[in-house]
């Protein structure tokens, strides 16, 4: 089973993996969520760390929340010798996509499959439109 790593600037990667498993209930065993908070980036480092040694030997879909922010630059480092794809721009349709698809699909597929989601999950939607006028 593919592991899903999720990054995030304050608790959104918590909130997320917490949203994920109220809708699907499903065991959230291989999932785990790292903030970068108030501590600084040494803490959460430590933290990315001791996931990526517990789990070096996985593949890995990393969902991150902001391309080249902080969390997804310790993030790469710490996974650049393991075997991981990545998709930035995280949103709640991101993750339920990744985690309702780690056991079917390759890990290139799951990261394709989620950020195709994640994209179409996104739309202007105007109060006329939605009552048909």
């Amino acid at each position: 089973m593919v592991q899903v790593v999720l990054v995030s600037h304050g608790p959104l990667a918590e909130a997320l993996v917490s949203s994920a498993k109220m809708i699907l209930r499903c065991d959230m065993e291989g999932v785990h969520a790292v903030c970068l908070t108030d501590d600084g980036i040494e803490t959460f480092e430590k933290r990315i760390k001791a996931i990526a040694e517990q789990i070096q030997k996985e593949e890995i879909i990393l969902l991150a929340d902001i391309k080249g922010g902080s969390p997804f630059n310790a993030s790469l480092s710490v996974f650049r010798n393991c075997k991981f794809k990545v998709v930035t721009g995280m949103n709640l349709s991101v993750v339920i996509e990744a985690l309702m698809n780690r056991e079917c699909l390759s890990l290139n597929e799951i990261a394709d499959t989620a950020m195709k989601n994640g994209k179409e999950s996104i739309e202007k939607i105007s109060l006329d439109s939605l009552l048909g006028k």
